[in-house]
This record gives structure tokens, sequence and C-alpha cells, in this order.
């Protein structure tokens, strides 16, 4: 993504527990890589990824996340993975989505057209 925010972000293993807010949220990434993201009792998202390109993520777990909100584990929203050139050719990738409790809500693509 040219003039992405920030580049080459690499994350190793995040757990959080609590959180009123997502557990991760990201804006304006190119080059993002996440071993894993553990999220827990969680007010919204496990992840979420905003304006992110080239990207991999392991693999995120939520249990009780976004309870009452209609917040997935994993979700995608406002440009995500969409290209200098305004495509979304698959650049963004995730192994694995593991959710329990609430409503099970494991992913959330919030990819608008306009």
């Amino acid at each position: 993504m040219a003039g992405a925010a920030n580049n080459n972000v690499k994350i190793d293993t995040v757990s959080v527990t609590g959180a009123s807010e997502h557990a991760i949220e990201t804006w304006s990434i190119d080059k993002l890589t996440i071993n894993s993201v553990i999220a827990k009792d969680c007010g919204k998202c496990g992840l979420l990824l905003q304006k992110t390109t080239n990207a991999h993520v392991g693999s995120v777990s939520g249990t009780n996340v976004g309870a009452g909100t209609g917040y997935a584990t994993l979700r995608f929203a406002n440009q995500n993975g969409q290209l200098s050139d305004g495509s979304y050719t698959t650049n963004v990738f995730v192994d694995k989505v593991l959710t329990w409790g609430w409503e099970r809500r494991a992913l959330r693509l919030g990819i608008r057209r306009c």
C-alpha cells in the first residue's frame, strides 16, 4: 500500500484478557506479520485489521469476545486488503480462527464498495 503509515510490523504472540475494546486493532500497515492473538473476555474484536495490506496471521482465538456487540473474534474493515491500485487482490492471509462463547462469531468482513 503506497503511503502506509507503518511498514514491516511483526508481532509474536499477544494475550489480552478483560479489555473493554479490541484486543488488537491495526490501521494503515503494509507488511504485517502476527504469530498469534489470544483474546478472552474482550468487549469488541480479538483482532481488527483495518487498511492493512500484505498481512499474514497465524492464529486468532477468542473466548467470550464482543459479547452483545456484534463484533467477531476476527474482523476486516475500512479498506482492509485494498492495494494502492484500488484492487482487492488477495494479500491478507489467516491460518486459523477459533472462537468460544457468546455468539461464537468467528469472522466478520466489513468490505463496502460505494
